[in-house]
Order: structure tokens, then C-alpha cells, then sequence
């Protein structure tokens, strides 16, 4: 019984969105960029391996996006902001060679904070 009433207190902050004005810390952006170059360098290294790179580019471009995904809904950044995410997953899958060799996931989460931070911004303005 008592523990039923101190859960029905707890306030998770994740949920509310004006508890948490800037979703994405500094900190975490930063490991989100590091962790979307480290994903982009080796698929720029597999790139050059004729078969196997190209199959575990695919491979690797699924974990990437999925990573992002759910590193992006546990912080709260809302499912219209990911479609940026989207983007470079399919620019990723594509067979399209060498086109899977430029950092579209850093540049998709680079994009994805930036927005982040303008809407936490003008959230505060107005």
C-alpha cells in the first residue's frame, strides 16, 4: 500500500515536456555525434571491400538507425523531428556506391540536435 501511493507521487520529468526545456544535454549530444562518426568511419572503411563491406554496411546502417531511434525516443525528441533520421537511413540502404560512404548519419543527428535546440530556444522566447 505504501508503496502504491509513493509511485502514484513520482513525476518521471521524460514525459513532461515543459519540465524538460533542452531534451538533448550537452553532453549527450556530443556522445551522439561521437557515436554517429564512429558508425560513419566504418562504413567508410567497408566501403572499399568489394562484397562483404557492402553487406555489412547494410548491416550496420540498420543498427545505426535503430540506435538513434531509440536513443532519440528515450530522451523525448518527438517522432517529427526523426524523420531526419529516416533520411539518412535511406540514403544509407540505397545501393547506390560510395553514396553510403559520406556521414549522412552525422549529419542527420547534428541536424536533429540543431532543431533541438532551436525549438528549445524559440520555446523560450515566446
Amino acid at each position: 500500500r505504501k508503496r502504491k501511493r509513493i509511485l502514484s507521487r513520482v513525476k518521471f520529468d521524460f514525459m513532461d515536456d515543459e519540465i524538460r526545456q533542452n531534451k538533448i544535454s550537452g553532453a549527450t549530444a556530443f556522445l551522439m555525434v561521437a557515436v554517429a562518426v564512429f558508425f560513419d568511419l566504418i562504413q567508410i572503411i567497408l566501403e572499399f571491400i568489394p562484397i562483404v563491406g557492402f553487406i555489412l554496411n547494410k548491416l550496420i546502417s540498420i543498427f545505426a538507425s535503430l540506435t538513434f531511434w531509440l536513443w532519440l525516443t528515450l530522451k523525448g525528441v518527438k517522432s517529427n523531428r526523426q524523420w531526419i533520421l529516416g533520411g539518412s537511413f535511406v540514403i544509407e540502404i540505397f545501393p547506390i556506391p560510395f553514396l553510403s560512404a559520406l556521414p549522412v548519419f552525422t549529419g542527420g543527428i547534428i541536424a536533429i540536435i540543431l532543431k533541438e535546440r532551436i525549438r528549445s530556444v524559440t520555446k523560450e522566447i515566446v
